[in-house]
C-alpha cells in the first residue's frame, strides 16, 4: 500500500509495506520526496529496490548518463554531482522475480571496465568470460 499501513493489528500496531518490503514509518513517509542521492543511499536493497519503483527509474536517472546497454538487457549509467565523485549504477533485471534493480558499482572498477557486462560480471565475482558462459534457463 503507498499510502498508509499495509496491516493495522488490534492494538494499534501498524507496518508498512511496498511491494512486500517492509519499511519502518519514518523512512516510509518520506519516500516519495526523498532524493536520488538518499534513494541510491539506502543500504537494504529490496528497499531501494521499493523505492525506486515508487518514484520510477526515470526521476532517479534523469540526470545520469547511459554509457552502456549490454544484449543481456544490463545497462550502466553514470551520475555526477550526487555524490563527492561520480557514481556509476547497473539497472538490471533479476530473472526469478521479474523486479529491476540498481545496484552502485565501485567507481575505480566501472571507469576501468566501462561495459553493462563487465561490471554485472563484478558485482557477482565472476570474470567477465565466466559471466558470458552463463545460460538463462526458462
Amino acid at each position: 500500500r503507498t499510502d498508509g499501513p499495509a496491516v493495522i493489528w488490534k492494538d494499534g500496531e501498524e507496518q508498512y509495506y511496498l511491494w512486500g518490503v517492509e519499511f519502518n514509518i519514518d523512512l516510509f513517509k518520506r519516500l516519495p520526496n526523498l532524493s536520488p542521492k538518499e534513494i541510491f543511499g539506502l543500504e537494504n536493497i529490496e528497499q531501494r529496490m521499493a523505492a525506486i519503483r515508487l518514484n520510477g527509474m526515470e526521476k532517479l536517472l534523469e540526470n545520469a548518463k547511459l554509457i552502456d546497454k549490454s544484449e543481456r538487457g544490463n545497462e550502466l549509467y553514470l551520475l555526477k554531482e550526487v555524490f563527492g565523485r561520480d557514481a556509476y549504477y547497473l539497472k538490471y533485471k533479476d530473472i526469478s522475480t521479474e523486479r529491476i534493480y540498481v545496484s552502485g558499482i565501485d567507481p575505480d572498477f566501472a571507469k576501468e571496465n566501462p561495459t553493462a557486462d563487465a561490471c554485472m560480471a563484478w558485482k557477482h565475482q565472476f570474470i567477465l568470460q565466466d559471466y558470458h558462459k552463463l545460460v538463462v534457463e526458462a
